[in-house]
C-alpha cells in the first residue's frame, strides 16, 4: 500500500498513462494491455499505439469465414474504434489462392474507416492487384504515400490511380507479370494527372518509351526506376532534362541505354544510384554532375572503370558506394587512396568487391562509417579516425583463410560499432575505443583481443565457434563493466571435455538484462549476482537439463528454448522448484509447438500454466 503522499501508475488518468505505455511498448510489447481492463481502454485509446497497423489479408480471410466469427466481430469493433488514430497501412497478401470476392470486399469495407490514413502499402505478390482493392485507394482521402506490389497493374486500376490527385509518393513494383501487365498504357497515363507527385518509384519487367509523356507533366524531385530492360527510347525525348527539380536519381537495369549518358550531364543532383553490367559509358558524364553528394555504382558483371580515381573531383562528395561484380587482380590495388582525396571530405564510405590497402587515414579524417566487404586483408594500424563512428566489414562468403582484420594501436575516440563477418582471423589489441558500446562477430574463425578496455560495451553478440569465442569473452567479463546484451551461438564441434569450455565467466557480470547462449557443447548456467539483474530475456538451447540456477532470476521476463535436438526436458517438478520461484516470468518461448511437446509431456503444460497463471500462451498455439 502507498505511503501518503506517493502517487502511483493507477493515479494517472488515462490519457498520461496511455503515454506512458507508448513510451514503453518497445520494451513490452503490447503485453501491457493484459494487466486489466483499465489498462486495455488507456491502451486502445492512445493514438501512438495505433500510428501504424498491419493487415494479414489471409488470416482476416479466416476469421471472416469461421462459423462462430466471434474474432471476425471483434476485429470490426476494434477497426471502428481505432480507425480515426490509423496513419500507416500494411496490407498483405502472400498467396497463389485466388481470396473470396465477397469476403475480400468485406475487408476492404473495414479499411474504409481509416479516416487518417496518410500511407498505404499494398502487397499482393503473387497474382495481380484485385479490382475490390483498387476501388479502395479512391475512399482514402487523406492518402498521400502510396506503394503497390502485386504481379502486374490491371488496366482497371488506372481510373482509381488517377483521382489520388493528393499523392505526393508513389511506388509500384510490378514484378513477375507479362510485359504488357507490367505497365500499361492507361496506367501511365493515370500517372500523367498525379501532377502533385514529388517522388515516384517503378519497377516493372520493360520500362517503356511512353513513361516519358508522363514524366514531363510531373514535377519530381525523386524518381527511381527498376527494370529488366528499358525501352530504346525512353531517353531520347530528353523527359528527364525536363525534371528541373529532381535532386535523387536511382537508375537499376542489366544495360544502359546510349542516350543515358548525356542526360545525366544534363541534370543537377545530389543523390545517384546507377547499377548495370557495366558502368563504362557513362562514368565520364557522372563527373560532370558536380552537385553530388551521394554516389552509390554498382557493375554486376565488370569491374569499375580503372580510372575511377577521377571521382576525387567531385569535391562536394560525402556519401560513396562502389560495389563490383567481379574481383580485382592479385596485384595490391590501394583503393582508398586512388578514391579519396585531402579535398574531397567523406562521411560516409561503402567498398564491396574491392581489394583494399589502407595506408593514409589523413585522407579520411572526417569519415563517420565505414563498410568494406573486402577479398584481402584491411588492416588499421597506428590510425587517428576521431570521427569514426561504425565499422563494418564482410570477408565474405568463400574466404581461404589469409583475410585478416586488424585493428591495432589506433585511436577511434567516437567509435560506437564494430561488425565483422567471415573473417579468418580478427586482432584487436592496443586500441582506444571509449565510446564503442556494440560489437557483432560472426562467422570469424579466430578472435584475438589484448589490451583494449571497454567501459561503455553494452553490446557483445557473437556467432562463431568454441575455441575462437573463449578469449574474447574471459576479456570482456573483466574489461565490460557495462555489458547488458549478450548473445553467444555456437553449433561448431563439441569440446564438452575441455574443462574452459565454461560459462562460469558470466557469474562476475553484473549488469547483464538479455542473454542468450545457443551451443553444441553441453554447458551449465553458472550461479552468480548476474542472474537477478536479468529482465528482457534469456534463450537458451544446449542445456541437457533446466538450470537449477535459474531460482535467482526472479526479475526475468522471458525465458525461451530454440532447439528440439537437445536432451533437456521440463519435469513437473522443475515447474515446483524453479520456475515457480521466478515470479516476474510472463512468457515462456520455444521456436513452435514441435519444441514444445519435445521439452515437456501435456501433462506438464497442463500443470505448468495452472501453476503459472501469468504466463501467455504462445501465439502458436490454436
Amino acid at each position: 500500500m502507498p505511503t501518503p503522499g506517493t502517487t502511483t501508475i493507477d493515479a494517472l488518468p488515462d490519457a498520461l498513462l496511455g503515454r506512458v505505455m507508448a513510451l514503453a511498448r518497445d520494451d513490452t510489447g503490447d503485453d501491457m494491455r493484459l494487466t486489466c481492463k483499465r489498462w486495455n481502454r488507456a491502451f486502445n485509446a492512445e493514438p501512438a499505439m495505433w500510428r501504424g497497423l498491419h493487415i494479414c489479408v489471409a488470416k482476416m480471410l479466416k476469421l471472416r469465414m469461421q462459423p462462430e466469427r466471434h474474432e471476425w466481430l471483434a476485429a470490426q469493433r476494434l477497426l471502428r474504434h481505432v480507425g480515426g488514430m490509423v496513419v500507416e497501412l500494411s496490407l498483405e497478401y502472400d498467396s497463389q489462392d485466388p481470396a473470396d470476392p465477397a469476403s475480400l470486399a468485406d475487408v476492404m469495407q473495414l479499411c474504409r474507416q481509416l479516416s487518417q490514413l496518410a500511407v498505404l502499402d499494398v502487397a499482393w505478390r503473387q497474382q495481380p492487384l484485385p479490382e475490390v482493392v483498387a476501388q479502395l485507394l479512391p475512399c482514402l482521402t487523406a492518402l498521400t504515400q502510396l506503394q503497390l506490389t502485386s504481379m502486374g497493374l490491371p488496366v482497371y486500376a488506372a481510373d482509381a490511380l488517377s483521382r489520388l490527385v493528393q499523392l505526393c509518393n508513389l511506388s509500384c513494383h510490378a514484378d513477375g507479370g507479362t510485359v504488357e501487365d507490367s505497365l500499361p498504357s492507361p496506367i501511365i497515363e493515370a500517372m500523367a494527372h498525379l501532377t502533385a507527385l514529388s517522388s515516384l518509384g517503378l519497377r516493372c519487367t520493360l520500362l517503356p518509351a511512353a513513361i516519358g509523356g508522363a514524366l514531363r507533366q510531373m514535377q519530381l524531385c525523386s524518381l527511381h526506376l527498376a527494370a529488366d530492360g528499358i525501352h530504346r527510347d525512353f531517353f531520347d525525348d530528353h523527359a528527364l532534362a525536363h525534371l528541373t527539380r529532381l535532386t535523387t536519381l536511382q537508375l537499376l537495369c542489366a544495360t544502359l541505354p546510349p542516350a543515358t549518358a548525356g542526360i545525366l550531364s544534363q541534370l543537377r543532383l545530389s543523390s545517384l544510384d546507377l547499377a548495370a553490367n557495366s558502368l563504362a559509358d557513362v562514368f565520364g558524364s557522372i563527373l560532370l554532375v558536380s552537385s553530388l553528394t551521394l554516389l552509390e555504382m554498382t557493375s554486376w558483371q565488370q569491374r569499375l572503370p580503372p580510372d575511377i580515381s577521377r571521382l576525387t573531383r567531385l569535391r562536394g562528395l560525402r556519401e560513396l558506394h562502389l560495389f563490383e561484380g567481379e574481383p580485382l587482380p592479385d596485384a595490391d590495388v590501394n583503393l582508398i587512396d586512388a578514391l579519396v582525396s585531402p579535398c574531397t571530405p567523406l562521411e560516409e564510405l561503402e567498398l564491396r568487391g574491392s581489394k583494399i590497402d589502407w595506408q593514409d587515414s589523413t585522407r579520411l579524417s572526417g569519415l563517420l562509417a565505414l563498410e568494406i566487404d573486402g577479398k584481402s586483408s584491411i588492416t588499421m594500424a597506428d590510425m587517428e579516425l576521431s570521427a569514426l563512428q561504425v565499422v563494418e566489414a564482410s570477408g565474405g562468403a568463400h574466404h581461404h583463410g589469409t583475410q585478416l582484420i586488424s585493428l591495432s594501436d589506433s585511436k577511434l575516440p567516437a567509435l560506437q560499432k564494430l561488425v565483422v563477418h567471415s573473417y579468418s582471423q580478427v586482432r584487436f589489441a592496443h586500441v582506444e575505443v571509449p565510446a564503442l558500446c556494440a560489437i557483432q562477430l560472426y562467422a570469424c574463425a579466430r578472435i584475438e583481443v589484448m589490451g583494449v578496455e571497454l567501459p561503455a560495451l553494452r553490446m557483445l553478440h557473437l556467432r562463431n565457434s568454441w575455441s575462437s569465442m573463449q578469449q574474447l569473452l574471459q576479456h570482456v567479463a573483466q574489461q565490460a563493466p557495462q555489458l547488458s546484451d549478450l548473445e553467444i551461438v555456437s553449433f561448431g564441434r563439441k569440446l564438452a571435455a575441455d574443462p574452459e569450455m565454461s560459462l562460469a565467466w558470466l557469474a562476475g557480470m553484473r549488469c547483464l538484462s538479455k542473454l542468450t547462449v545457443k551451443v553444441a557443447v553441453p554447458v551449465e548456467l553458472p550461479s552468480g549476482p548476474y542472474l537477478s539483474g536479468l529482465k528482457e530475456h534469456l534463450g537458451a538451447a544446449g542445456f541437457t537439463r533446466l538450470p537449477p540456477a535459474l531460482t535467482a532470476a526472479t526479475h526475468l521476463h522471458s525465458l525461451g528454448f530454440s532447439d528440439t535436438a537437445s536432451s533437456m526436458r521440463i519435469t513437473r517438478d522443475d515447474v515446483n522448484s524453479i520456475l515457480a520461484h521466478m515470479g516476474q516470468l510472463r512468457q515462456l518461448r520455444c521456436t513452435n509447438v514441435e519444441t514444445w511437446g519435445a521439452l515437456m509431456k501435456p501433462p506438464v503444460l497442463l500443470h505448468l500454466f495452472s501453476s503459472m497463471p501469468q504466463l501467455i500462451v504462445p501465439e502458436d498455439w490454436d
